[in-house]
């Protein structure tokens, strides 16, 4: 399992204006998809926030059968850590059975989940990953990645990606749905030898801007790992 830490730095100047906009830190992850859909993490920030976790994963169960932008998951059940390269069945008694591997099971780093909630009991529930983290050295319980809508009797397969949305917004929470990200992120990618990533928080743009070996800003042009997500509609 790898390890991965964000460092997100903001000026004090920054910080005390961040803090009047009553805005937070947030940052989602996707899971098989381009953009995510969940927010994973909504914290206050400081000058300096450090954001550790590990690509350990868990499989939740939420009642809900609608996706509404702003609804905050309630989770039903949940196992953690799951098992990717296999599936789990969400069974009448609204627990977990699994991991099973064999004939059925999806790929290395896939994760699926059978709903066998009977339809009489619910038409459809929520299915979805969580992860844990630590910020600012204080652990944070495993929080929604992203959200399915599973109807009964269907399956659903996961396959999160090592790549974080950051940016600030007010009025979120951890897993709170996001039909679309309304701000401005960067989008922070690790894997293989990128471990840590390190941003500055630039006022001119109002986004986390990677920086280089001396703590100066660099533009997103001299980048492979960090670039800005703008949605249509976004200036």
């Amino acid at each position: 399992m790898s390890d991965y830490t964000l460092v997100l730095e903001i000026d004090s100047a920054s910080l005390n204006i961040i803090k009047a906009a009553q805005l937070n830190i947030t940052i989602a992850k996707p899971v098989s998809t381009s953009t995510p859909n969940v927010t994973w993490l909504v914290f206050d920030p400081f000058q300096q926030n450090t954001v550790e976790w590990t690509e350990q994963y868990g499989i939740y169960a939420s009642p809900s059968s609608v996706l509404t932008n702003g609804a905050v998951i309630s989770r039903l059940s949940e196992v953690f850590p799951a098992h990717d390269a296999a599936y789990y069945t969400f069974t009448s008694s609204a627990t977990f059975s699994g991991p099973n591997t064999g004939a059925g099971a999806p790929s290395t780093g896939t994760f699926q989940v059978n709903n066998d909630m009977p339809n009489t009991s619910y038409s459809a529930l929520t299915f979805g990953l969580e992860q844990a983290a630590s910020i600012n050295g204080t652990g944070i319980q495993a929080s929604p990645l992203n959200a399915a809508v599973v109807p009964a009797a269907f399956s659903a397969t996961f396959t999160p990606l090592t790549t974080v949305y950051v940016w600030l917004q007010a009025n979120l929470q951890s897993g709170t749905v996001i039909t679309q990200v309304i701000s401005k992120a960067a989008i922070v990618t690790f894997g293989g030898s990128v471990t840590k990533q390190v941003l500055k928080y630039n006022p001119a743009t109002g986004t986390f801007v990677p920086t280089g070996p001396s703590g100066n800003l660099l533009s997103f042009d001299e980048l492979d790992h960090v670039k800005l997500f703008k949605p249509s509609g976004v200036h």
